[in-house]
């Protein structure tokens, strides 16, 4: 039986400070050592840190990335954000998954959600999960759906999550005269229930150009639900337009015509609830098949270079 202090792989998922030291006695051991890219750090530190203390951390974070034998990353767009910030080591994309699952119940959920919101009447019912905070962008759907409503266009749209920018987006809502057709459920922990919020949806509305690569919309393919997201963000690097999910570039109008155009065809729109559900939605297990074949790889590799 192996000691405690013994191990084959360290793998670390954050820079900051102890994984400098674990590299540090993974080095003396001679075993080799990875790290995850999956967030936008620069921004990040934009957004709560002084301006004179933004390249100091950089540093800081960067220093723990060129220690790494190798580097996970976990899109093709966090590649680009990594070498933006000086790396020029070498790169493996491993992408994110769910541990949701398509239920044998799935009706029953529905159901559930269809009653408890009052969704019997909803031909068109969009849905947003997450934090609710600026950079997700909430606004950009919201502006789109009030030029639907002038369209004549009915719909239900529910956010489902909490944050600091929920009550600027209620007033929004106010603003806009969307108050009949907006409903924040706030934040909700039980995944039966969440299920049933995705099962009860016609599309998945994924604004935000910040994020890497978010689980939601894998949750959402998990359910054969699609989602509409910018064009050139990240983490719509998982799908093809009009196939398995929806691109529009990042203005209302675009949202809006785009909407207008999903819903027109509910035929071709159940053609692609399918196809997310095949070709977007990736479990967590499938994952861990990736992450054992990489590490395996990574000591053979580290090996022959000792």
């Amino acid at each position: 039986m192996k000691n405690k202090s013994d191990f084959d792989i360290v793998h670390c998922h954050s820079p900051f400070l102890l994984p400098q030291h674990m590299m540090k006695l993974a080095k003396k051991r001679g075993v080799p050592t990875v790290i995850t890219f999956h967030t936008r750090f620069h921004e990040d530190f934009e957004r709560v840190l002084p301006k004179c203390l933004i390249k100091p951390a950089m540093k800081l974070i960067m220093r723990a990335f060129n220690m790494a034998d190798y580097v996970v990353c976990v899109s093709n767009g966090t590649v680009d954000t990594l070498c933006e910030y000086g790396y020029k080591g070498r790169t493996t994309v491993i992408r994110n998954g769910t541990d949701l699952t398509f239920p044998e119940k799935h009706a029953e959920l529905r159901d559930r959600i269809i009653k408890k919101e009052n969704l019997f009447e909803e031909e068109n019912v969009f849905l947003s999960v997450g934090r609710i905070v600026e950079n997700k962008k909430l606004d950009l759907p919201l502006n789109a759906l009030k030029i639907l409503k002038e369209r004549g266009v009915k719909f239900k749209y529910l956010i489902v999550g909490a944050g600091t920018y929920q009550s600027k987006l209620e007033k929004l809502v106010k603003q806009l005269d969307l108050e009949d057709c907006v409903k924040f459920t706030g934040k909700i922990m039980d995944r039966e229930e969440l299920t049933g919020y995705y099962l009860a949806s016609d599309l998945f509305l994924f604004p935000s150009t910040f994020d890497t690569a978010s689980l939601a919309p894998i949750e959402a393919a998990a359910l054969k639900l699609p989602s509409l997201m910018t064009k050139g963000c990240s983490t719509a690097e998982i799908l093809t337009d009009d196939v398995d999910g929806y691109l529009a570039e990042e203005n209302a109008i675009a949202w809006a015509d785009k909407i207008q155009k999903i819903i027109a065809d509910k035929n071709r729109l159940a053609e692609t609830k399918e196809m997310a559900y095949k070709q977007v939605y990736r479990s967590w297990d499938s994952v861990v098949e990736e992450v054992r074949d990489f590490y395996l790889w990574a000591i053979d590799d580290k090996k022959t270079q000792n």
